[in-house]
């Protein structure tokens, strides 16, 4: 019998596990070129940095900025996980003295973490439940007729929907229902320049659209919110509301330049497509997901309640740990308790517990 060979790297041992792991066999970060001359980049920065005359700003600034710049390029630039950046800065902000470990944890405590789970566990409802597609199929049956317009309508939806929903989640469901279309159009993949101009946009609009409420965009959004709030030291404390006033407009004001420019880049021409199909076929779509479900009204209420929760004024991660534990909650819940925790981005999730200490850099040694 054949023997069988293990696929477990921990016990896999090919002559390449050597003293220092040069080829990334254990780390999965193999010193390539790119690394290196990123590791030699941060050398020479946090020195060249730390050597500046800037203590009028405070006693340690030159070496706050010295590793805000070097875990930034880390981020940008490293082929490693966003975690290791900011655990790096962490820990080396403690042995440089730029902060204690009581800092570390209060840091922690204060990150948008929680909003921001409450909020996707929430938002996930709609991928759980038939309200996206239903809501797709509407608005195509509306505004589907022609191909200009319907690069529009799908940069709409695209928008609307990553406005409540997480975008990541709007582009899976968009671009599946999109290419399942453009198939029963006869579009051929890679040449269709209707294609191109609809799968494009929906990145695109999602993107956009995740701007427009807090929820649509949680990890991006709150994150942002709070390195704001710290940096400002609690002067720039912006609400849901706030955010909305300004977030709703301005996003809903992008789609129909959006549209125009997509469809003038790939030159998407109405007389080019003689057959598009009718409403009958998103009616169609309509009638094979049945009418509105118990669980699309519990969603829709979820939302609903959790939107107006915040915008009365009750702290969002109250608002969104309670509305996250109703969509979980058996006989009320929408989501799958033991699936959704398993489409948590955990490591962009870490890396928010963490980074928020980046702003004691700008509050407390002067770099702002």
């Amino acid at each position: 019998m054949e023997e069988k060979k293990t696929e477990n790297p921990g016990i896999l041992n090919d002559g390449k596990d050597r003293f220092f792991d040069i080829n990334g066999l254990r780390t999965g970060v193999p010193l390539n070129k790119r690394n290196l001359i990123v590791i030699i980049v941060c050398i020479l920065a946090f020195f060249l940095l730390r050597a500046l005359p800037l203590s009028a700003y405070g006693e340690l600034s030159s070496t706050a900025l010295a590793m805000v710049v070097v875990t930034l390029i880390i981020m940008v630039a490293m082929d490693i996980n966003l975690v290791w950046p900011v655990l790096f800065l962490t820990v080396a902000g403690l042995f440089l003295n730029l902060w204690s470990y009581k800092t570390v944890a209060n840091s922690i405590g204060g990150s948008p973490f929680v909003m921001m789970f409450g909020m996707i566990v929430v938002g996930m409802g709609c991928e759980f439940t038939p309200m996206g597609k239903r809501i797709t199929y509407l608005i195509l049956k509306k505004f589907g007729r022609k191909p200009a317009s319907l690069v529009i309508a799908i940069g709409a939806v695209s928008l609307i929907l990553s406005g409540f929903v997480s975008n990541n989640a709007v582009i899976v469901m968009m671009s599946a229902i999109c290419a399942t279309m453009l198939d029963e159009m006869g579009q051929v993949p890679g040449k269709s320049k209707l294609g191109k101009a609809i799968m494009i946009i929906v990145a695109a609009a999602s993107m956009i659209g995740g701007a427009m409420l807090v929820n649509g965009c949680p990890v991006a959004n709150l994150l942002g919110m709070s390195l704001l709030k710290d940096a400002s030291g609690g002067l720039a404390d912006i609400s849901y509301l706030d955010w909305a006033k300004i977030g709703v407009p301005a996003t809903l004001l992008c789609i129909f330049p959006m549209g125009w420019i997509y469809n003038k880049y790939f030159g998407v021409k109405n007389s080019d497509y003689a057959e598009l199909p009718d409403t009958e076929l998103y009616a169609k779509r309509l009638k094979e997901l049945g009418p509105i479900t118990g669980s699309e009204i519990r969603w829709i209420l979820t939302v609903v309640g959790m939107v107006v929760s915040m915008s009365l004024g009750m702290s969002t991660p109250k608002a969104a740990l309670l509305w996250a534990v109703i969509a979980m909650a058996p006989i009320v819940g929408t989501v799958p308790s033991k699936t959704v925790l398993k489409r948590i981005p955990w490591t962009i999730m870490v890396t928010v517990l963490f980074i928020p200490i980046i702003a004691e850099c700008f509050t407390t040694h002067g770099i702002g």
